[in-house]
This record gives C-alpha cells, structure tokens and sequence, in this order.
C-alpha cells in the first residue's frame, strides 16, 4: 500500500490532526472545546492512531515513512555534532525538516 506524502487537497491536514491530539493531551479546553471534541468523536476521530490497526497497516506500507525518518535523524545528528544538544527550534533555517 501507497500512501501519498501529504493530502493533496490540503497538505497541511496531517500537521492539524497532530495539532488536534495533542490539545486532547494537555486538556486544552481552550482550543479543544467540548463542542469540537464532540464533532470529531461524531466523525470517528482516533484520539490514539496507536491504538488502532489501520495506523499500523499504513506506516508498514509506507516505504517513504522509513526513509522520511532516516533523512530526519541523520539532520539531527548533524544538530547535534554541531551545537552539542538537540534542542532544535521549531524552523530552523538550514535545513528545514521534511515532513512525511
């Protein structure tokens, strides 16, 4: 199984969804109302993809996922060869991380 590197309709869903759980785990109930956990409990949202079977079956299928990662930590440890920590900034200029 394939799967693309984003979605193309909106590249930037996945970073959103990630977004999404981890104001779930801070009980943000700022960003995360109980009115929008409510809609995306309606529609099925996985609170825990770990959890559910179908995120296995797709990272196993994912050739892209394994290299995404690799090319990714090699840049760390360049980071970190270079300035002694792995503190990175959350856009750091030379090498922007890519994203899966």
């Amino acid at each position: 199984m394939h799967v693309p590197k984003v979605y193309p309709d909106n590249p930037a869903l996945g970073r959103f969804v990630v977004k999404v759980r981890s104001w779930n785990n801070k009980n943000n109930v700022e960003k995360l109302t109980p009115s929008r956990r409510k809609r995306l409990d309606k529609i099925g949202f996985v609170w825990d993809p770990k959890k559910d079977p179908e995120f296995w079956k797709v990272q196993q299928g994912n050739i892209k996922a394994d290299e995404w990662w690799e090319q990714n930590f090699q840049s760390l440890l360049k980071f970190k060869n270079e300035k002694g920590h792995c503190i990175v900034p959350k856009e750091y200029p030379p090498d922007q991380v890519r994203d899966l």
